[in-house]
């Protein structure tokens, strides 16, 4: 999905990035994860972000040795965000989860994001959700927000929409539910 997302969303709010660039990094993007697994950082807090992120440069550095040149060329440079382009591919991969989750929303099915809340970020009552969803922001505006405001305007407009859909009830047996479907 990044790899498809990220280039249109450049070529519409970010012209000047290399485009060429933006398509490599979106397909190597996730090449760490088969050594460290994929841990979703809804919930986690700066200092796990670091750590995640520390395990994935070891995984990379690992992997590199052993890709293709080209490919670990590429998997190098997205890994150390140094380029206007690897962040922006890691913005829009931080964005992605949230405009699944919306897209689950607007099609009525809540039954799929509750589970998804409760089996793996512990997310069970409004309260939960509006901590995560802030914590997540924060995170999201202090690492891409200055660098990429349109994102961050995207995604506070996509929590805004899925937070105004969504409500919680007091049965532990079906924790979320729509609004206005």
């Amino acid at each position: 999905m990044l790899n498809m997302v990220a280039p249109e969303l450049a070529h519409l709010l970010y012209p000047d990035l290399d485009q060429r660039l933006v398509v490599a990094y979106s397909t190597v993007h996730d090449l760490s994860e088969l050594i460290t697994g994929d841990l979703v950082s809804l919930t986690l807090t700066a200092q796990e972000i670091k750590e995640k992120a520390a395990r994935e440069r070891t995984a990379t550095e690992v992997l590199a040795a052993k890709l293709p040149p080209w490919i670990a060329q590429m998997l190098l440079e997205y890994e150390s965000q140094e380029t206007k382009e690897a962040r922006f591919v890691k913005a829009v991969d931080k964005l992605l989860p949230i405009t699944t989750d919306l897209k689950m929303v607007r099609e009525q099915r809540s039954d799929v994001i509750q589970s998804l809340m409760e089996r793996v970020f512990d997310i069970k009552t409004w309260d939960d959700l509006g901590r995560a969803h802030y914590n997540f922001l924060r995170n999201f505006r202090e690492r891409f927000g200055d660098e990429f405001p349109e994102l961050m305007q995207l995604l506070e407009e996509q929590i805004r929409e899925f937070m105004d859909k969504i409500q919680f009830i007091e049965d532990p047996q079906l924790t979320l539910n729509l609004v206005g479907y």
